[in-house]
């Protein structure tokens, strides 16, 4: 597979803190585990511990498929969907845009002239709300492809509020962060940052569904 010539799919629109109480661990002796594991492959797979429904198992799923060296664009005024979603004409400075409600479910129907693993590329705009991340989830055909594609953050923009102010030591005080409502432009990823790449998202040949 050639990574150099992956393109896009484009979409435009829209502690647990654990107590250890150690101390009666502490006064247990010293031991070794070289005897008990000596000739043990600790490096084999326990059947039936392994995750299932990993972003990584998903990419071993489609191992043999291309990387796609075409761009598909999807025609955001084509959505379907519930209540909760409304297509919107010349909606801050873009043509048309999607306004998504909470709990609401928005599909759109794509033709793939190639079938291949594409990222999928997102213009959208937080409207104001209580100033967390949107979370949004992706299905492909119905259905997730990963366990992850459930919950991906789509940040906000933040700025300095107001002039920078120094105390009585010449120490810079942090300004007051405002919220700026903007159109970003992102490829779906992972923000926990496990994953360096944005997702690849595997699509057949054909008509497909996003929603």
């Amino acid at each position: 597979m050639n990574k150099t010539g992956k393109k896009v799919l484009i979409f435009v629109g829209v502690i647990a803190v654990f107590v250890v109480v150690c101390v009666l661990l502490s006064l247990r002796p010293v031991e070794t585990f070289y005897e008990k594991y000596s000739g043990a492959d600790l490096n084999r797979e326990v059947a039936g511990m392994e995750r299932t429904g990993t972003y990584q198992g998903y990419l071993r799923e489609h191992s043999d498929a291309a990387y796609a060296d075409n761009t598909v664009d999807v025609d955001i005024t084509g959505v379907t969907g519930n209540e909760g979603v409304e297509l919107k004409q010349a909606f801050e400075g873009a043509d048309a845009a999607v306004l998504t409600q909470l709990d609401s479910e928005a599909t759109w129907t794509v033709d793939v002239p190639k079938a291949g693993l594409y990222n999928i590329y997102l213009e959208y705009m937080i409207t104001e709300s209580h100033g967390v991340a949107a979370e949004r989830s992706v299905r492909i055909n119905g259905e997730y492809p990963f366990t992850d594609a459930q919950n991906i953050s789509l940040t906000r923009i933040w700025t300095d509020g107001g002039q920078k102010r120094v105390d009585n030591q010449g120490n810079e005080i942090r300004p007051t962060q405002v919220e700026v409502f903007d159109w970003q432009s992102c490829r779906l990823a992972d923000d926990r940052g496990y994953e360096s790449d944005p997702y690849l998202f595997y699509f057949e040949a054909g008509s497909n569904t996003i929603t």
